[in-house]
């Protein structure tokens, strides 16, 4: 069983290959996703150790000057999902998008690493990627105020034991709230991340409006 859920993955992972990234899913989300890449080049590592680094080299051309590595990287054009780079109007080559992803992406590399079957190779790809690794995580030092570093800290603590709690708990509210029950759960946190998302837009166009008077 195990095997064959395997064997899956690595199919999807093929079918999803784009000539050096992988997309997330073939119409839905046609382009390089930042937090994606970083665990699908864990995945590739299993049986391609060389596709793996790949995967995060064409994550890494999508860095800006200032050492942010973005959301989305636009590698490909699309017509099939909104809102693209023309939305954004990031001027890069290639184009992406204007926000980012909390920084995973060196925890993968050093995973690769340390599993890799063949070391000197990884050490020589490790050691090209470093500098933009680095960039990025002096990016995240200055670009967020370290004056609340424990603000932060607590927060990500916070929605890591709420996430853990969750997980363990499934199977037992799965029993308790019925199929019934967790399909309503569900839509109601589909409509708590909803409400959060016009409220975060609503902000940003507030303060837009204001840079403008």
């Amino acid at each position: 069983m195990r095997v064959d859920l395997i064997e899956r993955a690595r199919v999807i992972l093929r079918a999803n290959d784009r000539g050096g990234y992988t997309v997330p899913t073939d119409r839905l989300y046609p382009f390089q996703w930042n937090w994606d890449s970083s665990f699908v080049a864990m995945g590739w590592a299993t049986f391609d150790e060389p596709r793996a680094f790949t995967e995060i080299a064409h994550l890494m051309r999508g860095q800006w000057d200032d050492g942010l590595v973005p959301q989305i990287v636009f590698h490909a054009p699309s017509d099939d999902y909104f809102p693209g780079p023309d939305v954004w109007g990031v001027q890069h080559d290639p184009p992406t998008s204007g926000i980012t992803q909390p920084p995973i992406l060196a925890t993968a590399v050093r995973r690769l690493l340390d599993g890799a079957r063949e070391r000197v190779a990884a050490e020589a790809r490790v050691a090209s990627l470093y500098p933009g690794l680095r960039a990025w995580h002096r990016w995240w030092e200055h670009a967020r105020d370290p004056a609340r570093l424990v603000q932060w800290i607590a927060a990500l603590s916070a929605a890591m034991a709420v996430t853990t709690l969750v997980l363990l708990g499934a199977p037992h509210l799965t029993r308790v709230l019925g199929e019934r029950g967790m399909v309503a759960a569900e839509r109601l946190m589909g409509l708590v991340l909803t409400a959060l998302a016009v409220q975060m837009l609503l902000n940003g166009m507030r303060a837009f409006v204001a840079q403008l008077h």
